[in-house]
């Protein structure tokens, strides 16, 4: 499960399927010695995390930084610091601004804020759990009388912030080994590590940008070619003589689907089919079919 946890949502996630399987191992063993390091901070007769010693913390951000380093001279030895320490984009003459503080950024701050953060992080929990269990001590032997009083919470609040203890514990392996991912995946990312490449030569089919106005007047102008006009441009259509309805019914509908015989219609073919006349009686057949069908 552990294992899952960070080859998913920190290899696989950041780094990609390839190279999350190849820093892996690494990501893995950082997660969990800081873990189980973490955790020793709140086990009874111990309480006292390893990576609140500073040489913990200071050996990981080590590893931390020759690894992402590492990654990028392994993906563009020629390229590496070069587009490190001069970003593309920006003017030649602020370079003597930009290019000292991206190598501060980069090769110094990186090791010393995961270090810092680590020990930092740790050793507040340590000073917190020793205040809040010292303190019941202090009330119940030391002053005793209605101090005691104040002896239950103070071990409330200590066991409380023991349960706090382990969220950190997880939070403060989860985050270093996140920005460890983070920091490889900016040494190997393509943006970083590829040559500034000359824009590429225009597609010589299309002439002219695409847009939606562009596309618009394409579609319309093939409608034209089509003979596919407005609707405001077509000539209204001819409309034919109605024809008169019978007193004992209504004529069928020529509209599809919808039919507005009723009971007479069979009256209204025998007495009226046959005075009509021949052009109008083939309509009328036809009608008589489409109802029928």
């Amino acid at each position: 499960m552990g294992l899952d946890f960070v080859r998913v949502n920190i290899a696989e996630d950041l780094l990609g399927k390839k190279d999350g399987q190849r820093f892996l191992p690494i990501l893995t063993t950082m997660f969990f010695m800081i873990l189980f390091f973490n955790i020793t901070g709140i086990i009874p007769f111990m309480n006292l995390a390893g990576t609140s010693i500073i040489a913990v913390p200071l050996m990981l951000a080590v590893i931390s930084y020759v690894t992402f380093i590492y990654a990028g001279i392994k993906k563009s030895p020629k390229n590496f610091f070069k587009n490190a320490l001069f970003p593309s984009g920006v003017p030649p003459f602020l370079y003597i601004i930009v290019t000292p503080l991206e190598f501060l950024s980069t090769f110094i701050i990186r090791p010393v804020t995961l270090t810092l953060r680590l020990l930092m992080n740790m050793i507040v929990g340590h000073l917190m759990l020793v205040l809040f269990f010292l303190s019941d001590a202090v009330f119940l032997i030391t002053l005793g009388g209605w101090w005691s009083a104040l002896a239950a919470g103070s071990l409330a609040f200590g066991l409380a912030f023991t349960l706090f203890e382990i969220l950190v514990a997880f939070l403060q392996a989860y985050v270093f080994t996140i920005l460890t991912a983070v920091y490889i995946q900016l040494a190997v990312a393509e943006e970083h590590w590829r040559e500034r490449l000359p824009p590429s030569p225009p597609n010589p089919e299309r002439k002219h940008p695409v847009d939606a106005i562009t596309v618009l007047a394409e579609l319309k102008g093939k409608r034209r070619d089509d003979g596919l006009r407005p609707r405001r441009h077509r000539p209204r259509h001819r409309r034919g003589h109605r024809r008169r309805q019978d007193d004992r019914g209504r004529r069928p509908s020529a509209r599809a689907g919808r039919s507005t015989a009723g009971p007479d219609v069979d009256r209204y073919r025998l007495h009226r089919g046959a005075r009509l006349h021949r052009h109008r009686r083939r309509l009328h057949l036809r009608l008589i079919a489409r109802t029928s069908s």
